[in-house]
């Protein structure tokens, strides 16, 4: 007898759209098929798994595709585009599905006095959206609209179909991170917290299966301190980073002191080749241009808990290339490049 995650119409899906584009999408419909293959031999009551577990063995299966096909591909451009994946599968997760979230929920405690207009549903979406993400997007990445399309909105037995996604990717990306730490031996826990599933809370199988404290703080930090270490940051750049002061100062101050520092460290150089250096790659080096000194400055500041962007511009004569910064209370303050020879930009 097949239940709602069964593996038949998820294969059947997904041979369609089995392109460079759609590996991701192929990972996460096979981990829903393997979580329903593991609960094959469980009495039918007992495959019927609780919401927040519903997309973890898909969003697991997701983080270990992903880190082998970052192992398996040798050129740089390649590695770029799946983290490039990787990292918008994040913020989808933990942003997006955040928007969902409260749209849904103001929209709740609005009908409860009355209907709504399709105005007002765009502006409870657009609301949600700039909450979610924090106000980093432009005045046109704003999609106020998006509460037309999304299904998990019109789906009328099963309300905020939103938050398994953001709690599963975190649960997944902490058991991942406990599969990295242990290797093999905890694939048979793995598979046995997902067999039994359908008869206990998460928090009690965690805890009784893989001995993780999901109602602990640690456990959810570890979870999205793993959302770094795909980046192209090797020893060098931990090197770098853990040298950086982190005593008391006023925040502009240590990031003004950290753009000099990098001025210092990395030579300048003028570089025509197309693509821009990993940090790693400039500091091993010890040079690069203004737009690899920015890329590694964005890094820096993102490591150190500061929200950053990469921000390009050239002219004719001139190329520049910054890197924004959001500090909690203040707008986007700009780190120019670390040369003033190629743009005369500061902090402001």
């Amino acid at each position: 007898m097949l239940n709602r995650k069964s593996p038949i119409p998820h294969l059947g899906f997904n041979v369609v759209c089995a392109n460079s584009l759609y590996y991701s999408v192929l990972a996460h419909e096979i981990g829903h098929a393997y979580h329903s293959f593991v609960l094959r031999d469980q009495p039918l009551f007992l495959q019927d798994y609780p919401m927040n577990l519903a997309e973890t063995a898909s969003t697991f299966a997701e983080a270990v595709l992903g880190e082998e096909r970052l192992e398996a591909t040798e050129e740089r451009s390649g590695k770029l585009a799946i983290l490039d994946t990787m990292l918008s599968d994040s913020v989808g997760f933990l942003m997006n599905i955040h928007a969902r979230f409260l749209f849904e929920d103001r929209f709740h405690v609005e009908r409860s006095t009355g209907e709504l207009s399709a105005e007002r549903f765009s502006e409870l979406m657009v609301e949600a959206q700039e909450q979610a993400y924090l106000g980093a997007l432009g005045d046109d990445g704003w999609n106020d609209t998006f509460w037309i399309s999304k299904l998990h909105f019109y789906i009328t037995g099963v309300t905020f179909y939103n938050f398994p996604y953001t709690f599963g990717f975190l649960l997944s990306r902490g058991l991942f991170a406990e599969f990295k730490e242990r290797g093999s031996g905890f694939l048979p826990h793995y598979e046995e917290f997902l067999r039994l599933s359908g008869s206990a809370t998460s928090e009690q199988l965690a805890r009784r299966i893989l001995g993780c404290d999901l109602e602990s703080p640690e456990f959810w930090k570890s979870a999205i301190e793993t959302l770094r270490q795909p980046v192209e940051t090797g020893p060098r750049f931990a090197e770098y980073l853990a040298s950086v002061p982190r005593e008391e100062q006023r925040t502009v101050e240590m990031l003004v002191g950290l753009n000099a520092r990098v001025a210092a460290d990395v030579d300048y150089l003028i570089r025509m080749e197309p693509g821009v250096q990993t940090p790693e790659e400039t500091l091993v080096k010890g040079s690069g241009s203004c737009r690899d000194s920015s890329w590694l400055l964005v890094n820096l500041a993102r490591h150190l808990g500061f929200a950053a962007r990469f921000v390009s511009g050239a002219t004719e004569f001139m190329s520049s290339h910054r890197a924004p910064l959001a500090i909690c209370g203040a707008p986007w303050c700009t780190a120019a490049s670390a040369f003033p020879a190629v743009t005369n930009e500061r902090m402001t």
